[in-house]
């Protein structure tokens, strides 16, 4: 009797051997067309093109939804409530950081889109969607 438990729990335990890893996932590499430009420059021309006649504004400009927006570099903010790219802050919890305001269409009470390293310095939660007042400088 002891005999077979021994037998039975050694081919049990040779089971467990035979296991294998699954084999890694590799996604493939991202195909790029044309020449590539700098992720900012490039996002600054294209905002020229929301009112290149618009004015700048200061002070308080507004209280805004934020949405993360990781493609976004820098201490970037995309916000309808501005009519040319200039200086600004954002507010949230008594925090205020500055940041570069980027025009985009829409109505001012449409969201804003901020970037990860602006969200994370103002302390905004990046999974909500967080109400933060814009500054205009």
């Amino acid at each position: 009797m002891k005999h077979m438990i021994l037998m039975l729990s050694g081919v049990a335990l040779s089971a467990c051997a035979v296991v294998q890893e699954p084999a890694p996932i590799v996604a493939p590499a991202p195909q790029v067309s044309g020449p590539v430009t700098e992720p900012e420059a490039q996002i600054l021309a294209e905002a020229a093109k929301v009112d290149p006649g618009g004015s700048t504004k200061t002070g308080v400009l507004g209280t805004t939804i934020a949405t993360l927006d990781a493609k976004l570099p820098g201490m970037m903010v995309k916000t309808p409530l501005v009519d040319v790219t200039q200086d600004g802050q954002i507010q949230y919890a008594g925090r205020t950081v500055k940041v570069q305001l980027i025009p985009i269409t829409g109505p001012d009470t449409g969201g804003t889109f901020v970037s990860l390293p602006a969200m994370q310095a103002v302390g905004a939660p990046l999974a909500g969607l967080p109400k933060l007042t814009v500054i205009g400088l």
